[in-house]
């Protein structure tokens, strides 16, 4: 628990690296709770669980860096520096991610964390860095840049408006921006579709529903279908749009198996899918407050309330790309969705630029913008 850096100029910051069950981890944590309450719709995690992401086998003690800057006993910023194990950048050297970031708007506490985490890095071989990238399970990667007055919804990040300007200040610039639609019309949007979805149907694909029973093996097929519609399945891409597949066991109390669909050519082989989820935000956030009998009641009611789809994923194999599948898919989903009394449906964090963006343009509106950064060192 003591102090690894230390700098003064206006201020002296002091940076501490944590291990696990370091009494600073709560003040880890705090940090967390305390910028959360500035922005809306904040969804606070358990320490225990926040824990559990810092120290779990994926990423060995060697492989990351937990840090704490503080000013006068202070907790002014925090993030975790990770190699990940397994994707390379294109030089063949391990990728270096920044996450759990979070800052209050004290720029010397942010650029000193910085410093610390590239110094790291460059001990260990990395050439480029990308971030906030989170490993959390109910949160998301990239800052938010708003607007911010429409409410959150799962998974979105969510922070203060100045985190852009902190990366961008000392020096990171854009990886991949992100763009969230919104579709207020779903009989619209499946007026607009159906050319497109009985054009699938004409060249002899089908379309089936998530199966439950096999829960894992659908999942492994995800996967590999995701790795068949990049262009390059190792790329450092590919490994930062698949976090979400990690998160589906845990959300099987809020999965509708009719709402994540697979597509299938004439031979019955899978050959790309969509991934839905309703929009349960209001729902996770009751499970935090109460005695357990509240919370229960409170979760059903949340539960019945909720009228928005999110549309998180969507994968056509490469082979089969370029036939409409992506827009039967959505179309099948859609009318899904619709059947099920939902009325709104978001694209949630689509890559600016992609053929799902493409589409999505045409047909629903832009409500919200994102930004990963990176930085070669």
């Amino acid at each position: 628990m003591r102090p690894i850096y230390l700098h003064s100029v206006d201020m002296k910051v002091v940076v501490y690296e944590l291990e696990q069950y370091d009494p600073r981890l709560a003040q880890f944590h705090q940090l967390e709770i305390e910028l959360g309450q500035e922005v809306k719709s904040f969804l606070p995690r358990p320490q225990a669980q926040l824990e559990q992401s810092l120290f779990r086998a994926h990423y060995q003690p060697e492989q990351q860096k937990i840090l704490l800057a503080m000013i006068d006993d202070q907790v002014c910023a925090r993030l975790v520096a990770r190699m990940n194990p397994t994707v390379r950048d294109e030089q063949g050297a391990p990728l270096g991610l920044i996450g759990y970031f979070a800052a209050r708007e004290t720029k010397d506490a942010a650029q000193l964390l910085f410093d610390v985490a590239l110094e790291w890095f460059k001990q260990h071989g990395v050439q480029q860095v990308i971030g906030p990238v989170s490993s959390h399970f109910w949160y998301e990667s990239g800052v938010n840049l708003g607007p911010f007055k429409r409410r959150l919804f799962l998974f979105e990040p969510n922070n203060p408006r100045y985190y852009g300007d902190l990366w961008e200040d000392y020096g990171f610039h854009i990886f991949e921006d992100l763009n969230s639609y919104r579709v207020d019309d779903l009989p619209k949007l499946l007026a607009m579709l159906k050319i497109d979805y009985q054009h699938v149907l004409d060249h002899d694909y089908a379309f089936r529903p998530f199966r439950l029973s096999r829960f894992d093996d659908e999942i492994k097929l995800m996967q590999r279908l995701m790795q068949q519609a990049q262009l390059h399945p190792h790329s450092i891409a590919n490994a930062l749009t698949g976090g979400f597949i990690q998160r589906l066991p845990q959300l099987k109390t809020y999965f509708d198996p009719q709402l994540a669909l697979f597509v299938m050519d004439d031979m019955q082989r899978e050959v790309g899918f969509i991934y839905s989820l309703a929009d349960h935000l209001p729902t996770v956030q009751q499970t935090y407050t109460g005695s357990s009998l509240t919370k229960w009641w409170r979760t059903q009611r949340a539960k019945r309330a909720v009228d928005v789809m999110n549309v998180g994923y969507v994968a056509i194999a490469r082979s089969h790309q370029h036939r409409r599948l992506a827009k039967g898919l959505i179309y099948k989903m859609a009318d899904q969705a619709l059947l099920r009394d939902y009325q709104q449906l978001n694209f949630a964090m689509i890559p600016a630029g992609s053929p799902i963006e493409n589409i999505c343009r045409h047909w629903s509106r832009l409500f919200r913008r994102y930004r990963l950064y990176t930085l070669w060192i």
